[in-house]
């Protein structure tokens, strides 16, 4: 299952988040930000603990972002493009 990106735009606005493993082995989950117009962003890392809970973070993460005005555009499963 693991990596998976999913993308959100909203009007000024892009979110990325993506559950992957660090060069440790570690399940992180990496959160990208910004406008997109400007070059202003930023970047956070998390270390999960296990594979369920990458699983409620990129849930957790829709829901707040939708909740926020952004729209879903995308989802890149491990091999290909699965556009929503």
């Amino acid at each position: 299952m693991f990596p998976v990106t999913r993308f959100w735009l909203s009007a000024n606005r892009y979110y990325s988040a993506t559950v992957t493993t660090d060069l440790l082995g570690d399940l992180v989950l990496v959160r990208r930000w910004g406008g997109r117009f400007n070059a202003r962003g930023g970047e956070a890392i998390a270390l999960l603990a296990d594979r369920a809970a990458g699983e409620q973070a990129l849930r957790d993460l829709d829901r707040r972002r939708t909740r926020r005005g952004y729209r879903a555009i995308a989802e890149t499963p491990n091999v290909g493009v699965e556009v929503r």
